[in-house]
């Protein structure tokens, strides 16, 4: 029913119709089509048939009116461009390279992290045992400053007591009572000792009337007498 419309204002006969609408087309939007894949999505099988589906119903919509069917669009011999193909080569290489040059950063970074850690670790561990220690010490100082406190009050009221202990005998010494203490006191320490009373006279010991040899034996030396 399309022939006539399509001898008359498309093409006089199918050659003209293939060389000039349908080459044309299939050459063109298969092109712009595929194009929309990145190279290396070119590779991939399966992103390589969606874009076939979709030319096809491309190519079907633009020369279905002419009566031509598009069965299939087939993506299997495919060939690049050499310098294109050394050039999507290097590309994967270059892309590989970069990939490799982001893990080993990553894995820098984390190490890097991980001795950032350790050193914090170190640092907060440091300046605990530090505070531990200021604080320790600072405990056993107190301590001790309270130690010598209570050390030196009671040296204080011992000193206080001591002084006024002195001060209450000096007291009775000084009172009516104090002579009686004074002969006690001598009593108590004359007590079991021997007591040998020589004459004297005018101030001094009077030899003359003293019979010496028997002063010397009273005393227990015996060997000054001249006996034997």
């Amino acid at each position: 029913a399309k022939a006539p419309y399509i001898l008359q204002y498309v093409a006089k006969d199918d050659l003209s119709l293939r060389e000039t609408i349908v080459r044309t087309v299939a050459r063109s939007k298969p092109r712009d089509i595929f194009g929309e894949l990145k190279t290396e999505a070119f590779y991939v099988a399966e992103a390589r048939e969606t874009q076939s589906d979709k030319v096809k119903n491309v190519l079907q919509e633009i020369l279905g009116p002419m009566g031509v069917i598009v069965e299939k669009v087939l993506t299997n011999d495919y060939r690049f461009n050499a310098e294109y193909t050394k050039a999507i080569e290097d590309k994967k290489v270059a892309d590989q390279q970069v990939e490799k040059n982001k893990s080993a950063q990553h894995a820098a970074l984390e190490e890097y992290k991980r001795k950032l850690e350790e050193a914090k670790g170190e640092v907060n561990k440091m300046v605990a045992d530090a505070d531990g220690q200021y604080l320790k010490d600072k405990i056993e100082a107190d301590v001790y400053q309270e130690q010598q406190q209570l050390l030196a009050r009671a040296i204080e009221a011992e000193g206080i007591a001591e002084a006024k202990g002195v001060l209450e005998m000096n007291n009775a010494l000084a009172g009516s009572g104090g002579e009686a203490i004074v002969k006690l006191k001598i009593a108590e320490a004359l007590t079991g000792k021997r007591i040998i009373l020589l004459p004297v006279s005018e101030g001094g010991m009077n030899l003359k009337t003293t019979d010496i040899n028997r002063l010397i034996e009273t005393l227990g030396v015996k060997s000054l007498s001249g006996k034997p």
